[in-house]
């Protein structure tokens, strides 16, 4: 049943991202205003990924007017005002599947150290329990410590192994982020917003009989490279996604047995300790014994 749920998901991905259908929804592909159009296709199409059981709570995405004096952060996004709605979506889309992802693997590394912590109470001579005791304390308190600062929702305590929920949760944000590079788009398409300009600016130029502050070929180049900046930033989702959940889903697979094996060698520490202090005594029997020989 998790396979085939994964195969649908994925051929969801292929569908929405490489056909780029036309969608039906008349409700949504009739509004006049490009953001209620947006939301009302993250209504219609995405909301079916939506998980329940999330473990971030993802940033919305705002009007593109909105970005307009927003400071962008990421040193590696330059500050040109037409480009920041774009950056900043991709900065949002970004933060939030890391978010996602991070969240996720504080719970695979909670989860885990918990469950081996009541496996060691199994041991009646709570002999590897003085031994890592102290240092499964410390690692909890970091990742609380973590989690917090991150904001990631309640951690499911019942199952380390959360790959589906997770697929889900990426889906849906890969979804969103794939309706709003469509938004942008739209915005664009007018002149006065590729170049940032007012369309009060226009008016009154147009009215005092003045030239324009752009030509329509300018407008022209500028609305293909926007929309060009737009499909890169889309198909660098596209190849990031397969890459980042599989490296996700080998870290759950692998964290609990990496644990276990710690928690096998600090049980062999043990061992040996405890070998070397029954057999030390029995080594110093010989030395005595030639000792009163010689004597």
């Amino acid at each position: 049943m998790f396979k085939k749920e994964i195969y649908f998901i994925l051929i969801f991905l292929w569908w929405i991202f490489l056909i780029q259908p036309t969608f039906a929804a008349d409700d949504c592909e009739n509004k006049s205003d490009p953001f209620a159009k947006y939301e009302c296709r993250i209504e219609k199409v995405c909301k079916e990924y939506d998980e329940n059981k999330k473990v971030f709570n993802p940033e919305k995405y705002k009007e593109a007017e909105k970005y307009k004096e927003t400071e962008i952060s990421d040193v590696f996004l330059r500050s040109s005002r037409t480009e920041k709605p774009i950056k900043k979506a991709v900065s949002v889309y970004k933060e939030n599947m890391n978010n996602i992802y991070k969240c996720s693997m504080i719970g695979i590394q909670k989860n885990s150290i918990l469950k081996i912590k009541w496996l060691l109470k199994l041991d009646k001579t709570l002999e590897i329990w003085k031994s890592i005791d102290a240092k499964i304390t410390n690692i909890i308190s970091k990742l609380d410590m973590v989690a917090q600062s991150t904001k990631c929702l309640g951690i499911d305590k019942k199952t380390i192994y959360n790959k589906l929920s997770i697929l889900r949760q990426t889906t849906y944000e890969t979804c969103k982020f794939w309706f709003y590079t469509d938004y942008l788009k739209e915005y664009y398409s007018d002149p006065a917003n590729a170049l940032w300009v007012s369309k009060k600016e226009i008016d009154d130029a147009q009215k005092a009989g003045e030239p324009i502050k752009f030509t329509n070929t300018e407008a022209a180049d500028t609305i293909w490279w926007l929309n060009k900046a737009l499909d890169t930033e889309l198909n660098q989702a596209y190849k990031t996604f397969p890459v980042a959940f599989h490296a996700y889903s080998e870290y759950e697979n692998n964290y609990p047995i990496h644990f276990l094996l710690e928690l096998l060698k600090t049980d062999f520490m043990v061992f040996r300790d405890n070998l070397h202090k029954m057999i030390n005594p029995i080594n110093q029997v010989w030395y005595k014994i030639v000792n009163a020989m010689l004597k």
